[in-house]
């Protein structure tokens, strides 16, 4: 089959310039399954460097053009007549993608990013949110990562998603528990954006002055939210701070970490929350828990927290929340690239 994706920020991912968030790594990582699996794959992003990367083919996506943009993006699904046009996450284009689909009766796939992605309550642009609405009622394939986004996909559009894991590459055994004296650090791994409310992991830090935290969080724009986390942060001298780091030097940071602190208001299924059980890290988090997976494994996962006391209170009493076994069990039943890429497939077949 051939594949057509609409992804603006993945030629980051691409070129190793900078992370940009998990809906680009998430197809990523289909995108070069797909090409392994000797399946044709067209990238339509941001970039005037379509010849630079031979294993991927590459569209330029014309941000400036206004209107003509979509004339332009539709000319190109015409000219790549592909088998199956993919989206992740809402945007204004999925009008564009549709009206393809339904003239030349192509597959049309979403895959949901964030379980705000259905909520049409969120805080997304009115024109894009339109757009989107009018594409999920046209798509037959809708792949969500957990059971809260398929239970909103039906409540405000009425529609049955398909249950399809997020992917990652699974280190040899899944485990790298090491020595608990080589464990150095807290670990917050995320966008800068005030929905990941990283303010609060600020507040966490302040209040174990014995204990260190290590910050990743990449930011696109500099404004006044990214200007306040980044002067708070500074006062802490127990914060690390670093704006990028490359993929292949994520796992490092997690190797050394005693656990990861999620604090976002809203997610899909973190990737980092993947990333740390592969490196046999516990999660602690301030709310997020998706399908209650670590409140159901009893401390094998990981905490959930009400508050950031309460974090405190159970980091400071060392209290173990982790099982390595079972975490790299988990990763390797529910998460695999192989297994969950066929399954897609097979879906895309009937």
């Amino acid at each position: 089959m051939k594949f057509f994706f609409f992804s603006p920020e993945i030629y980051s991912l691409i070129n190793g310039s900078e992370t940009i968030g998990g809906s680009e790594l998430q197809q990523f990582i289909l995108i070069n399954s797909l090409l392994d699996k000797q399946h044709k794959v067209v990238i339509c992003t941001k970039t005037a460097e379509i010849t630079k990367y031979s294993k991927y083919k590459l569209i330029s996506f014309p941000y400036n053009k206004r209107i003509l943009k979509y004339f332009y993006f539709f000319g190109s699904l015409v000219r790549e007549n592909p088998d199956v046009i993919c989206l992740r996450s809402p945007s204004n284009m999925a009008i564009v993608m549709g009206i393809y689909g339904l003239i030349f009766r192509k597959k049309m796939v979403y895959f949901a990013a964030s379980d705000v992605d259905f909520d049409i309550e969120s805080s997304v642009k009115k024109f894009n949110r339109t757009c989107f609405r009018i594409f999920i009622k046209m798509t037959k394939y809708i792949f969500v990562q957990n059971n809260n986004q398929m239970a909103l996909l039906k409540k405000y559009y009425n529609k049955q998603g398909v249950l399809n894991k997020s992917l990652i590459e699974i280190r040899n055994n899944g485990s790298n528990d090491g020595d608990a004296e080589k464990k150095k650090f807290f670990l917050w791994v995320g966008r800068m954006v005030p929905l990941k409310r990283l303010e609060l992991l600020i507040e966490t830090a302040g209040k174990m002055p014995s204990e260190n935290f290590v910050v990743i969080a990449p930011y696109t724009t500099r404004n006044k939210y990214v200007d306040d986390i980044i002067r708070m942060m500074s006062d802490q001298e127990n914060i690390i701070y670093h704006r990028f780091v490359k993929r292949s030097l994520i796992n490092n940071f997690y190797m050394e970490a005693k656990g990861l602190i999620s604090t976002s208001t809203h997610e899909g299924f973190s990737n980092t929350f993947l990333e740390a059980w592969n490196n046999s890290v516990p999660v602690y988090t301030l709310g997020i828990d998706p399908d209650n997976l670590i409140k159901n494994a009893h401390g094998k996962l990981g905490a959930v927290f009400s508050s950031v006391d309460e974090l405190v209170k159970s980091i400071n009493r060392r209290v173990i929340h982790k099982d390595p076994e079972f975490m790299n069990k988990y990763i390797t039943d529910n998460h695999g690239i192989d297994k969950n890429v066929e399954f897609l497939l097979g879906k895309l077949s009937c």
